[in-house]
């Protein structure tokens, strides 16, 4: 009995530790649509440093809660899972100072793709809240259907975008290359937050169902 309390309280530590990811995550992202500020660029930089420090903690957490607690079936679904999702935050925040950077670079984002950029932002921050309250409840019906369809806008954005960009004569090659760079990586984050929607189901069923 003792011993489970002690995994309950590590199982409840590592939960809190991804919730302090996701803050960071969804602070770094938010920042993307006030770029070129250099207040937004030092938060995505700030964002980036401070994830892959946790990411790191949360992969320690974990592998001592393993070795000390020898959890089974969920338990160790979700302390594993941590680890990986953990990663995929990181992963994220990288794109996010990518995208800083590539928009740095950049004289004048177009007005069109400016509201493009914000608008795959708020997509993407829905898609965060979304696997954030299917952790916090441990519910995950419609997880799989929400993230999906709220993907399919951000990849919309991105397909309309090179549309958009084919048909612009007075746009520089590096513009263009920078703008479609920046568009890839939003398209790209999206993704990756399919993939920890696709961890969070795991957890919970022991399927891997893949989203997009």
């Amino acid at each position: 009995m003792i011993e489970r309390k002690i995994l309950e309280e590590k199982i409840r530590n590592l939960e809190n530790m991804l919730l302090k990811m996701y803050s960071i995550t969804v602070r770094g992202v938010q920042a993307i649509v006030d770029l070129p500020s250099d207040e937004a660029f030092k938060i995505i930089e700030e964002s980036e440093y401070s994830s892959d420090i946790l990411n790191w903690e949360i992969f320690e957490e974990a592998i001592a809660t393993i070795a000390t607690q020898q959890p089974t079936a969920k338990d160790l679904r979700f302390i594993v899972m941590t680890t990986t999702i953990a990663a995929v935050h990181e992963r994220i925040n990288d794109l996010a100072l990518d995208i800083a950077k590539a928009i740095k670079k950049i004289d004048d984002v177009p007005v069109e793709l400016k509201s493009s950029i914000k608008t795959a932002v708020e997509t993407i921050l829905k898609m965060l809240e979304v696997t954030k309250n299917a952790m916090v409840a441990h519910s995950f019906i419609n997880v799989h259907d929400k993230l999906g369809k709220l993907d399919d806008i951000v990849d919309g954005i991105f397909r309309d975008t090179l549309d958009f960009l084919e048909g612009k004569k007075d746009i520089s090659i590096r513009t263009v290359m920078n703008l479609v760079m920046i568009l890839r990586d939003l398209e790209r984050i999206g993704d990756l937050v399919g993939k920890i929607g696709a961890r969070l189901i795991y957890i919970e069923t022991g399927k891997m169902v893949p989203i997009k």
